[in-house]
């Protein structure tokens, strides 16, 4: 009798240290944070005075110490980074935190980048800071846009490899200067080869399978850029961290425990 009557409360505490650490385990991780399926996120930020970028004015965006993309436009890529603006006015769209992108500061004022000239051109604006993706781990992309023109078509552009490939699909400004989010399914739009190199811009190609690789390069491609173009917050997505497997994991240790109390 000794023994069942110490047998029993140690039954029952073990049952409501198991539920007890299990809840307490598991429901912080259930919600899943925004960030858990983004790979990349560059923001553009503008820190106003404590670094290199602009204020107020033009600056280099693949300057050093600042976002490294590119902005190319017309047929013959000719280079225009030296001349995109990183507005500080208000409208920056996010206050997201930046995701393997550079530089790696949170954003104190409002920051974007901004593309007066030229017009009437085809143009890309593209980086290759972030190269330790494979293609087929991408899931999606997404950007917002505050295009000065609704009839501008916008496609996202991606390297693997050494080739470039634009979608299929195009997006384009509802509202002409307005923020807006604009999303693309990886796997779920068709995709066209893209000539593209230092001196030569081409329109979108044939239609072509997504090649399997490493993405060495990404960003966001115009058929037609005719009026001041923004983009912020470019964001590459891959899948979310399995759920089966962390609820796994957190309910080791309570395993463990009925093994030793079992002994």
């Amino acid at each position: 009798m000794i023994r069942r009557r110490r047998w029993i409360p140690g039954a029952l505490r073990f049952r409501w240290f198991r539920a007890s650490m299990l809840a307490a385990v598991l429901m912080p991780v259930v919600t899943v944070p925004v960030s858990a399926g983004v790979l990349y996120r560059e923001i553009f930020p503008h820190d106003r005075y404590l670094s290199s970028w602009p204020h107020d004015s033009f600056g280099n965006l693949a300057g050093s110490g600042s976002a490294h993309w590119y902005a190319h436009a017309g047929n013959s890529a000719q280079d225009w980074s030296g001349t995109v603006s990183i507005g500080d006015v208000s409208g920056s769209p996010t206050y997201a935190q930046p995701v393997n992108s550079n530089p790696q500061f949170p954003e104190l004022d409002w920051g974007y980048f901004s593309l007066w000239g030229p017009s009437n051109v085809r143009a890309i604006y593209w980086t290759e800071e972030y190269q330790s993706l494979s293609s087929a781990q991408l899931t999606g992309a997404s950007f917002m846009s505050k295009n000065g023109a609704t009839a501008d078509l916008m496609r996202v552009a991606l390297r693997i490899d050494d080739d470039w490939f634009v979608s299929s699909q195009t997006l384009t400004q509802n509202t002409a200067n307005v923020w807006e989010n604009k999303t693309l399914s990886i796997s779920g739009t068709t995709w066209r080869s893209l000539s593209f190199s230092p001196g030569s811009l081409g329109a979108p190609g044939s239609v072509v399978p997504l090649a399997s690789g490493v993405v060495t390069g990404f960003g966001v491609y115009s058929d037609n850029k005719s009026s001041a173009q923004r983009i912020d917050s470019f964001t590459l997505m891959i899948p979310e961290p399995s759920m089966l497997l962390v609820f796994t994991l957190a309910a080791v240790p309570a395993l463990l425990y009925r093994r030793r109390r079992t002994r």
